[in-house]
Protein backbone atom coordinates (compact mmCIF):
# COMPACT_ATOMS: atom_id res chain seq x y z
CA UNK A 1 0.00 0.00 0.00
CA UNK A 2 1.59 3.27 -0.72
CA UNK A 3 1.31 6.08 1.28
CA UNK A 4 -1.93 8.46 0.73
CA UNK A 5 -0.20 11.76 -0.05
CA UNK A 6 -1.06 13.97 2.62
CA UNK A 7 -2.40 17.28 2.83
CA UNK A 8 -0.94 19.96 5.10
CA UNK A 9 -3.48 20.62 7.39
CA UNK A 10 -3.50 24.36 8.59
CA UNK A 11 -5.15 25.62 11.21
CA UNK A 12 -8.00 26.71 10.86
CA UNK A 13 -7.98 29.23 14.44
CA UNK A 14 -6.93 32.54 13.81
CA UNK A 15 -5.17 34.55 16.04
CA UNK A 16 -7.35 37.79 17.30
CA UNK A 17 -5.35 40.93 17.93
CA UNK A 18 -4.78 41.65 21.96
CA UNK A 19 -6.35 44.75 22.82
CA UNK A 20 -4.36 47.09 24.32
CA UNK A 21 -6.02 47.59 28.13
CA UNK A 22 -6.16 50.99 29.40
CA UNK A 23 -3.29 50.72 31.13
CA UNK A 24 -1.10 50.54 28.01
CA UNK A 25 -2.96 52.73 25.80
CA UNK A 26 -4.16 55.99 27.99
CA UNK A 27 -1.76 57.78 31.00
CA UNK A 28 -0.82 56.01 33.67
CA UNK A 29 -3.29 55.48 37.00
CA UNK A 30 -2.20 57.87 39.66
CA UNK A 31 -3.80 57.14 42.79
CA UNK A 32 -5.80 60.49 44.46
CA UNK A 33 -3.73 62.15 47.04
CA UNK A 34 -4.24 61.20 50.57
CA UNK A 35 -6.17 64.65 52.41
CA UNK A 36 -3.36 66.29 54.37
CA UNK A 37 -4.27 65.56 58.23
CA UNK A 38 -5.52 68.99 59.88
CA UNK A 39 -4.47 69.66 63.23
CA UNK A 40 -6.24 70.14 66.14
CA UNK A 41 -5.41 73.94 66.26
CA UNK A 42 -6.68 74.58 62.69
CA UNK A 43 -9.50 72.15 63.62
CA UNK A 44 -10.39 74.80 66.44
CA UNK A 45 -9.79 77.59 64.36
CA UNK A 46 -12.21 76.71 61.44
CA UNK A 47 -14.93 75.93 64.61
CA UNK A 48 -14.01 79.80 65.96
CA UNK A 49 -14.51 81.39 63.10
CA UNK A 50 -17.55 80.38 62.83
CA UNK A 51 -18.43 82.58 65.63
CA UNK A 52 -15.94 85.12 65.32
CA UNK A 53 -14.35 85.02 61.94
CA UNK A 54 -11.64 88.04 62.51
CA UNK A 55 -9.31 85.67 65.00
CA UNK A 56 -6.04 85.39 63.72
CA UNK A 57 -4.82 82.26 66.04
CA UNK A 58 -5.45 80.60 69.54
CA UNK A 59 -3.24 81.73 72.40
CA UNK A 60 -4.09 79.47 75.05
CA UNK A 61 -6.76 76.60 75.92
CA UNK A 62 -8.86 75.43 79.32
CA UNK A 63 -10.20 72.27 78.42
CA UNK A 64 -13.67 73.11 80.93
CA UNK A 65 -14.68 76.83 82.66
CA UNK A 66 -17.77 76.87 84.58
CA UNK A 67 -19.18 80.74 84.03
CA UNK A 68 -21.13 82.36 87.54
CA UNK A 69 -23.46 85.07 87.17
CA UNK A 70 -22.87 87.71 89.75
CA UNK A 71 -26.44 89.68 90.87
CA UNK A 72 -25.29 93.22 92.82
CA UNK A 73 -28.82 94.01 94.25
CA UNK A 74 -28.15 90.66 96.87
CA UNK A 75 -24.58 90.62 96.22
CA UNK A 76 -25.16 86.78 95.16
CA UNK A 77 -24.25 84.53 92.69
CA UNK A 78 -25.69 81.86 90.57
CA UNK A 79 -24.39 79.05 88.66
CA UNK A 80 -24.89 79.92 84.78
CA UNK A 81 -25.83 77.24 82.07
CA UNK A 82 -22.90 78.07 80.43
CA UNK A 83 -19.73 75.47 80.79
CA UNK A 84 -17.28 74.16 78.22
CA UNK A 85 -13.88 74.80 76.71
CA UNK A 86 -12.25 78.79 77.02
CA UNK A 87 -10.22 79.81 74.13
CA UNK A 88 -7.74 83.21 74.58
CA UNK A 89 -7.84 84.44 71.24
CA UNK A 90 -5.64 87.02 69.37
CA UNK A 91 -8.12 88.89 66.85
CA UNK A 92 -6.86 90.22 63.76
CA UNK A 93 -6.03 94.24 63.94
CA UNK A 94 -8.23 96.65 62.44
CA UNK A 95 -6.80 98.46 59.41
CA UNK A 96 -3.12 99.88 60.06
CA UNK A 97 -4.20 103.42 58.63
CA UNK A 98 -7.59 103.61 61.71
CA UNK A 99 -5.86 102.28 64.31
CA UNK A 100 -2.03 101.92 64.02
CA UNK A 101 -2.24 97.77 63.83
CA UNK A 102 -3.16 97.68 67.44
CA UNK A 103 -2.91 94.23 69.41
CA UNK A 104 -6.46 92.84 69.74
CA UNK A 105 -7.68 89.30 72.03
CA UNK A 106 -11.23 87.95 73.21
CA UNK A 107 -12.18 85.44 75.07
CA UNK A 108 -14.63 82.60 73.97
CA UNK A 109 -16.36 79.75 75.60
CA UNK A 110 -17.87 76.80 73.21
CA UNK A 111 -21.03 75.93 75.17
CA UNK A 112 -21.75 72.70 75.95
CA UNK A 113 -24.98 73.52 78.16
CA UNK A 114 -27.01 75.23 75.21
CA UNK A 115 -26.70 76.81 71.90
CA UNK A 116 -25.16 80.05 73.08
CA UNK A 117 -21.41 80.86 73.54
CA UNK A 118 -19.66 83.07 75.14
CA UNK A 119 -17.58 85.77 73.00
CA UNK A 120 -15.68 88.77 75.19
CA UNK A 121 -13.52 91.59 73.58
CA UNK A 122 -10.70 92.37 75.91
CA UNK A 123 -11.33 96.11 74.57
CA UNK A 124 -14.75 95.82 76.04
CA UNK A 125 -13.35 94.84 79.51
CA UNK A 126 -13.63 97.15 82.52
CA UNK A 127 -11.78 95.11 85.14
CA UNK A 128 -10.31 91.26 86.22
CA UNK A 129 -9.80 90.01 89.30
CA UNK A 130 -7.91 86.90 89.64
CA UNK A 131 -8.22 85.00 93.10
CA UNK A 132 -6.70 81.85 94.04
CA UNK A 133 -9.83 79.97 92.88
CA UNK A 134 -11.78 81.91 90.28
CA UNK A 135 -11.11 84.82 88.06
CA UNK A 136 -14.04 87.75 87.54
CA UNK A 137 -14.73 89.97 84.73
CA UNK A 138 -16.75 93.13 84.91
CA UNK A 139 -17.15 93.85 81.04
CA UNK A 140 -19.79 95.92 78.97
CA UNK A 141 -21.88 93.45 77.25
CA UNK A 142 -22.99 93.69 73.62
CA UNK A 143 -26.59 94.55 72.79
CA UNK A 144 -29.23 92.74 71.06
CA UNK A 145 -27.75 93.89 68.20
CA UNK A 146 -25.32 90.63 68.03
CA UNK A 147 -21.72 90.33 68.05
CA UNK A 148 -21.07 93.51 66.22
CA UNK A 149 -23.76 95.31 67.79
CA UNK A 150 -23.83 98.88 70.40
CA UNK A 151 -22.69 98.22 73.69
CA UNK A 152 -25.13 97.68 76.76
CA UNK A 153 -25.18 97.18 80.58
CA UNK A 154 -22.39 96.46 82.51
CA UNK A 155 -22.27 92.67 83.61
CA UNK A 156 -20.05 90.81 85.86
CA UNK A 157 -19.01 87.02 85.37
CA UNK A 158 -17.23 84.47 87.55
CA UNK A 159 -14.21 82.39 85.45
CA UNK A 160 -14.28 78.88 87.56
CA UNK A 161 -11.47 77.11 85.11
CA UNK A 162 -11.37 73.06 86.25
CA UNK A 163 -8.23 72.37 85.74
CA UNK A 164 -4.83 71.88 87.23
CA UNK A 165 -3.82 74.79 88.81
CA UNK A 166 -0.73 75.54 86.91
CA UNK A 167 -3.23 75.53 83.82
CA UNK A 168 -5.69 77.65 85.41
CA UNK A 169 -3.50 80.21 86.51
CA UNK A 170 -1.45 80.38 83.28
CA UNK A 171 -4.63 81.30 81.53
CA UNK A 172 -6.09 83.21 83.85
CA UNK A 173 -2.56 85.53 84.07
CA UNK A 174 -2.47 85.56 79.94
CA UNK A 175 -6.22 87.28 79.93
CA UNK A 176 -5.23 89.77 82.45
CA UNK A 177 -2.09 90.29 80.70
CA UNK A 178 -4.42 90.58 77.43
CA UNK A 179 -6.40 92.94 78.44
CA UNK A 180 -3.99 95.14 80.73
CA UNK A 181 -2.25 95.60 77.14
CA UNK A 182 -5.77 96.81 75.54
CA UNK A 183 -6.30 98.86 78.43
CA UNK A 184 -3.03 100.83 78.56
CA UNK A 185 -2.75 101.61 74.81
CA UNK A 186 -4.12 104.88 73.23
CA UNK A 187 -7.22 105.68 72.28
CA UNK A 188 -8.87 103.56 69.51
CA UNK A 189 -11.11 103.74 66.63
CA UNK A 190 -13.25 101.11 67.21
CA UNK A 191 -14.55 100.13 63.69
CA UNK A 192 -16.88 97.64 64.51
CA UNK A 193 -18.88 100.34 66.72
CA UNK A 194 -18.04 103.68 64.61
CA UNK A 195 -17.00 105.39 67.94
CA UNK A 196 -13.89 106.25 69.51
CA UNK A 197 -13.04 104.42 73.01
CA UNK A 198 -10.73 103.71 75.20
CA UNK A 199 -10.71 100.33 77.55
CA UNK A 200 -10.36 100.07 81.28
CA UNK A 201 -11.98 102.52 83.93
CA UNK A 202 -9.94 103.35 87.03
CA UNK A 203 -8.24 100.53 89.50
CA UNK A 204 -8.77 98.88 92.57
CA UNK A 205 -9.32 98.82 96.05
CA UNK A 206 -8.06 96.87 98.22
CA UNK A 207 -6.99 94.73 95.46
CA UNK A 208 -10.31 94.15 93.98
CA UNK A 209 -12.81 95.46 91.59
CA UNK A 210 -14.15 99.43 92.63
CA UNK A 211 -17.08 99.61 94.23
CA UNK A 212 -19.35 102.79 94.66
CA UNK A 213 -19.89 103.34 91.28
CA UNK A 214 -23.22 105.33 91.94
CA UNK A 215 -25.36 104.03 88.54
CA UNK A 216 -26.75 101.03 90.33
CA UNK A 217 -24.55 98.69 87.74
CA UNK A 218 -22.93 95.63 88.78
CA UNK A 219 -19.66 95.99 90.58
CA UNK A 220 -17.79 93.81 92.50
CA UNK A 221 -17.59 94.76 96.64
CA UNK A 222 -13.71 96.33 97.19
CA UNK A 223 -12.18 92.91 98.72
CA UNK A 224 -10.77 89.65 97.27
CA UNK A 225 -13.49 86.40 97.36
CA UNK A 226 -12.70 83.16 97.36
CA UNK A 227 -14.79 80.10 96.29
CA UNK A 228 -15.79 80.06 100.19
CA UNK A 229 -17.48 83.52 99.51
CA UNK A 230 -18.96 83.05 96.54
CA UNK A 231 -20.16 79.49 96.65
CA UNK A 232 -20.29 78.56 99.95
CA UNK A 233 -22.65 81.11 102.36
CA UNK A 234 -26.15 81.55 102.33
CA UNK A 235 -25.44 84.14 99.62
CA UNK A 236 -25.58 81.21 96.87
CA UNK A 237 -28.98 80.63 94.71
Amino acid sequence: MTPRNGHPRHSHHHHQPVQASDYDSETAYTAPQQLPVRSNTELNLSVLRRYKPSISSILSIAASCQIYNYFPADQTWDKAEMAGTLFVCQLAPFSPASVGGQDRYCIIILNKKGLDNLIIEMQDVLEVEITAEIMIIRFLERGQAGLQGSLGEEKVLGFFIQDQEDTRQLNCTLIKEFWERTRDAPVVETLERGALETAGTGGFADGGFESGSGNGNPVIAGRRLSLRDLFGGQGVR
